[in-house]
């Protein structure tokens, strides 16, 4: 039926020549199929522009060849040159018109299903509700590199301008709202701001969102200390950002603001700029699927321990490369270098327990390193750039799978291992979960570096201060079953919330000796084991 709808809307696109209008006629579908069929035709148009390499949006010909290729990507008759025009055309007309049903069969098959079952549907919305999920009201129509990859446009004097206005903005936003300077002069840089010329010059869209998140801030000025609508401002400056990055990303410009607050003691809002370095696309199961690769451009003076993340506002998945230069020169070259793994907090790294189980770490990342950089891995100097390719390409696929995890209609399950550690499912338990889930599937997916991400995962379990953390619950969970899928002996590590780390020890000894392959395989039974379904591969795309 989602086919149905998608195919139709295709149809009107290409007679349009324009993508558009195709998502214009899926607008006007039921509402109960209209989130799914978007998802269809968003991942048909990307993965029929990118296998093409058309991507002249303003070419109406160029648009129906592409949105034709889609077509028959999604009826399954993609078995034709699609770089040859005229016989993507001829297969095209050739297929079967399925137009969209009139009636809102979906609809109505919900209605009837609701009065028939209403008892049913009660007891099972109070015995297995899950918790809300943030939902992208809007995909924006980009270009440029952010439709067919590689590094987005630059504006001198528009870089120029985020990094030095946003962050004397935060700054005197920040001092404002503890009352240790004048409300005046932030005031008129407020009005500067709202007008800012440069921002106009890019069109009425960018300079909306732009006010938008210019307003949030001057409010965030004025929110009691400790207000108990400080969570509710964040996300609204969370949004406001994501919709400018959008926005620069309609564009086909590389830069992107993500906003958010430190909200110990006392709330700190803070806005971060970056420019989009590269972006890329993974295979998910098949689709494609956009990842940002971000370098820090702002000048606030705060530092993320993130290699990676997917905002809470949908935005695309994205890589910190700044970070990743810190994990590759703190942690993986001194592995290397040393032969010890750097684990958990201090006492344990220098535990003679943590260097013995800091040195089979680092013996197990050498050995798949050592096959993945080839000659480069003897020459300081290129190992280090090949190094940092790697783990942007496993964090690349960590976070795309947080972002198929944000978009399902439905959760996957809640694991009983993490239960067991974690307690019940609530929304207590929602970061965990997709910890986990992105975790599995990263080890599972890695083609060359299985044991860096799993022994980046594993030192949070040995860390007293990180206990209780998202990623600390991931770890045990994430030792203990490839330990089972191995045929390791495991014994329960947590007990009345608290974590024995020795009970760890053992299992994580005999996951370093395991080879790559083995370990992929671990994790792909692992992940059938704990979500009792099969593993989306997530591959690059070339």
């Amino acid at each position: 039926m989602i086919r149905r709808h998608v195919l139709a809307a295709l149809a009107t696109g290409v007679e349009a020549g324009d993508d558009v209008a195709a998502r214009e006629a899926l607008g006007r579908t039921e509402w109960l199929l209209r989130g799914q069929a978007r998802r269809m035709l968003d991942h048909a148009l990307i993965d029929a522009a990118m296998l093409t390499g058309e991507h002249g949006a303003a070419d109406p010909e160029a648009m129906r060849h592409v949105q034709r290729v889609a077509a028959l990507n999604v009826a399954g008759r993609i078995d034709v040159d699609v770089t040859d025009r005229a016989a993507v055309a001829a297969t095209y007309y050739a297929l079967e018109p399925e137009p969209a049903a009139r009636a809102p069969v979906a609809t109505i098959a919900l209605v009837t299903s609701l009065l028939t079952f209403v008892s049913l549907a009660i007891w099972l919305v109070m015995s297995l509700r899950h918790p809300p999920r943030a939902i992208r009201l809007r995909t924006p129509l980009v270009t440029g590199a952010y439709f067919h990859g590689g590094t987005p446009a630059r504006d001198a004097e528009l870089e120029t301008f985020l990094v030095d206005e946003l962050t004397s903005l935060v700054i005197e936003t920040d001092a404002d709202r503890r009352g240790s300077r004048d409300g005046a002069p932030r005031a008129r840089h407020i009005q500067e701001l709202r007008n800012a010329r440069v921002i106009a010059a890019h069109g009425p869209a960018l300079a909306a969102a732009w006010r938008n998140l210019i307003d949030g801030l001057d409010r965030w000025s004025n929110l009691p200390v400790g207000g108990k609508h400080v969570r509710e401002a964040v996300a609204e400056l969370g949004r406001y950002a994501q919709d400018v990055s959008d926005q620069l990303a309609v564009l086909g410009l590389g830069y992107y603001l993500s906003a958010d607050a430190l909200l110990q003691r006392s709330a700190h809002a803070v806005v971060f700029v970056y420019r989009v370095d590269d972006v890329r696309f993974v295979r998910v199961g098949g689709q494609a699927r956009r990842v940002l690769s971000l370098r820090r451009l702002d000048r606030l003076n705060l530092r993320l321990g993130l290699l990676g993340r997917q905002s809470d506002e949908l935005g695309d998945p994205v890589v910190l490369l700044d970070q990743i230069e810190d994990f590759v020169r703190d942690k993986v070259t001194p592995a290397i270098d040393t032969g010890i793994y750097a684990l958990g907090d201090q006492a344990f790294h220098d535990s003679s327990a943590g260097r013995l189980l800091g040195a089979w770490a680092a013996r197990a990342i050498s050995r798949e390193l050592e096959v993945a950089l080839g000659d480069a891995y003897a020459d300081p100097a290129r190992r280090e750039a090949a190094l940092r390719q790697l783990v942007t390409a496993t964090v690349r696929r960590h976070e795309a799978r947080h972002g198929v995890d944000l978009e399902r209609d439905r959760p996957l399950r809640y694991p009983r291992a993490l239960e067991q550690i974690a307690g019940k499912h609530d929304l207590s338990t929602t970061r965990t979960e997709l910890e986990l889930a992105a975790y599995v599937s990263q080890i599972a997916n890695d083609p060359a570096t299985p044991q860096l991400a799993l022994w980046n995962l594993v030192s949070h379990a040995f860390n007293r201060d990180r206990w209780g953390s998202a990623e600390s619950y991931a770890a045990v969970v994430v030792i203990q079953g490839l330990a089972r899928q191995l045929g390791i002996e495991v014994a329960p590590a947590v007990k009345q919330g608290q974590l024995d780390r020795g009970k760890l020890l053992g299992p994580a000894h005999q996951l370093a000796a395991q080879g790559s392959e083995k370990l992929r395989m671990a994790a792909r039974q692992l992940w059938i084991e704990l979500y009792g379904e099969p593993m989306l591969p997530i591959v690059d795309v070339k």
